[in-house]
């Protein structure tokens, strides 16, 4: 599944988090981080690939 990825910006010099937070420390301006979004990025990528072979089924009764 895809999701979109996204950063907070610092608005007057340009510090980018990954987290929004009410002051940028770099500059100490207050509610200056502007979300922006980053792309698409696939999430859960260990779930993707080789998985085995599916074993035939058996009803309660065949066990």
């Amino acid at each position: 599944m895809k999701k979109s990825k996204i950063a907070f910006v610092c608005q007057d010099c340009g510090s980018e988090y990954t987290k929004w937070q009410g002051q940028c420390h770099d500059c100490n301006a207050w509610n200056t981080l502007k979300q922006i979004q980053l792309g698409n990025v696939r999430s859960e990528r260990r779930r993707e690939g080789y998985a085995g072979t599916l074993e035939a089924v058996q009803t309660l009764g065949e066990v």
